[in-house]
């Protein structure tokens, strides 16, 4: 699995964070990526693309990026096993 590091710009006298390609300063504890979600319930990207593509799983645009809020990813998780 190929993760990318990103280093944060930070004013100087600051440390610079790493950051992975998942995370971004001010990130939302209860918004995940595709990716951190796919992580979160053992499952590819690709499946969770597909989900929200379908539209079974919601999605939400922050500015240019896609997220998926909590709540949504545990009410598909429960559809889905159910």
């Amino acid at each position: 699995m190929h993760t990318a590091m990103l280093s944060a710009a930070a004013p100087s006298g600051q440390q610079r964070t790493k950051l992975d390609d998942h995370t971004t300063p001010g990130d939302d504890p209860g918004m995940f990526t595709y990716s951190a979600a796919a992580r979160h319930v053992g499952v590819s990207e690709r499946t969770v693309r597909r989900a929200v593509d379908r539209g079974e799983l919601r999605a939400v645009t922050i500015g240019r990026a896609r997220r998926i809020r909590r709540e949504d990813l545990d009410q598909f998780l429960e559809r889905s096993t159910a």
